[in-house]
């Protein structure tokens, strides 16, 4: 009777840590995920910004632009 509870109890062991290690593996990999998603969004969100403020002759006007629409919102 002990031989069999020491078998189930080592198999209970056995199964719960594979069940942790996978749960952890899903969970950091959900993590990463949402992370990434959220990097590319930020990334998007600023990149008209980056853009107006590669300054070259072409994007001077447009910074200019917004550099005045940013004051007259200040004033």
């Amino acid at each position: 009777m002990e031989k069999r509870v020491e078998t189930a109890v080592a198999e209970f062991k056995e199964e719960t840590d594979r069940t942790k290690e996978e749960m952890t593996l899903r969970i950091l990999g959900t993590v990463d995920k949402i992370f990434r998603q959220e990097a590319e969004s930020v990334d998007k969100a600023f990149s008209e910004f980056r853009m107006s403020v590669n300054i070259d002759s072409k994007n001077l006007p447009l910074l200019e632009e917004k550099m005045q629409l940013v004051q007259n919102y200040l004033t």
